[in-house]
């Protein structure tokens, strides 16, 4: 039985080496406070938003047709103070 459980672990690591470290650091993220939960949400929020403006025209478009430029993100709270200039019902498309 044993071998079944090895080769189940060799296997898992080389189909996905990084799965081990994507697990550490949803152990570590779960004691996070939620002021340190949402200061990295709002890095991987801007990380994102300035991706897709820098490499697709259509989201640059789409944030353009909003007047909103990736660098006026200052906290999450901006986008709920301007969601006339960002439409909740689009972000899907976001």
């Amino acid at each position: 039985m044993m071998f079944y459980k090895l080769i189940y672990i060799l296997g898992r690591n080389l189909r996905n080496p990084s799965l081990k470290k994507q697990f550490l650091f949803l152990k570590e993220s779960e004691k996070w406070s939620l002021k340190k939960l949402e200061a990295y949400q709002l890095d991987k929020l801007k990380e994102l938003v300035s991706f897709a403006y820098s490499n697709s025209t259509y989201y640059k478009n789409k944030l353009d047709e909003i007047k909103l430029h990736p660098s006026e993100i200052i906290e999450c709270i901006h986008l709920k103070k301007n969601s006339k200039r960002l439409p909740l019902e689009q972000l899907g498309i976001l």
